[in-house]
């Protein structure tokens, strides 16, 4: 029932519309980079969504990465403006359960981004490049392992603007986590298990034991920050 309640609440926002178009902002990333530079990228040998993430992943998981920022940011504004939140802290309601509630209306505003990336590889990788065996199931993987890596991602930050009344706050240190990566480039160091720099690595071309340590982690971070959650929101609602 929340989420439907949540659902409503969002439909007065621009929350929609933000997915919507940052994801098909995404999605033009690839077809574009290949309308420009075909013969850079028809040229290389090798299996052709490798060339395509290698090409384009880093700007299209810096997207998704502010797609997560500025969807947080509006969850819980809603509450904090004219005090909704000090409002419901009064009636009968679970405050875990409406943090998981954001949290699902997030990730699923993350899916649908994330398909639409998924719908643009598969497009170029059938008008640019001959089909691969196996294409579909590759382009089932790589959707399957974005979405796992963005899911703490998602968590830290609804909890993070859960505790901020100012959404300004929320943004600055979600800014702060997104450019680390940034800073430290992409390395074998352990900082590729930092949240914010998972969403940036892409399946095709990894080791088994990468992605083995990138899922756990994914599995990890994403139960601790829940849990670091229920605890607050427990807390607030006792307050």
């Amino acid at each position: 029932m929340s989420v439907i309640c949540e659902g409503k609440k969002l439909k007065r926002t621009g929350f929609v519309p933000l997915f919507a178009g940052g994801g098909l902002l995404a999605a033009a990333v690839p077809v574009l980079n290949m309308s420009f530079r075909e013969d850079l990228y028809t040229g290389q040998s090798g299996n052709p969504l490798h060339i395509l993430l290698a090409a384009n992943w880093q700007m299209m998981g810096m997207l998704n990465l502010f797609l997560v920022l500025i969807g947080a940011c509006v969850l819980y504004h809603i509450e904090y403006r004219d005090c909704a939140l000090r409002k419901m802290d009064m009636l009968p309601l679970s405050k875990p359960g409406l943090f998981f509630s954001k949290c699902l209306m997030l990730f699923g505003g993350c899916c649908g981004a994330v398909v639409l990336e998924t719908v643009s590889l598969g497009f170029c990788i059938g008008y640019w490049f001959s089909l691969p065996d196996g294409w579909a199931a590759e382009l089932s993987a790589h959707l399957g392992v974005s979405l796992l890596v963005l899911a703490p991602v998602v968590i830290l930050m609804t909890a993070i603007s859960s505790t901020c009344s100012n959404m300004w706050v929320t943004l600055g240190i979600g800014l702060l986590g997104s450019f680390v990566p940034i800073a430290a480039g992409q390395t074998d160091s352990p900082l590729i298990l930092f949240p914010f720099s998972m969403p940036l690595e892409f399946l095709q071309g990894m080791d088994g034991e990468r992605i083995i340590r990138l899922a756990l982690a994914a599995c990890a971070e994403g139960i601790l920050f829940s849990g670091a959650a229920v605890f607050y929101q427990k807390k607030r609602g006792s307050v």
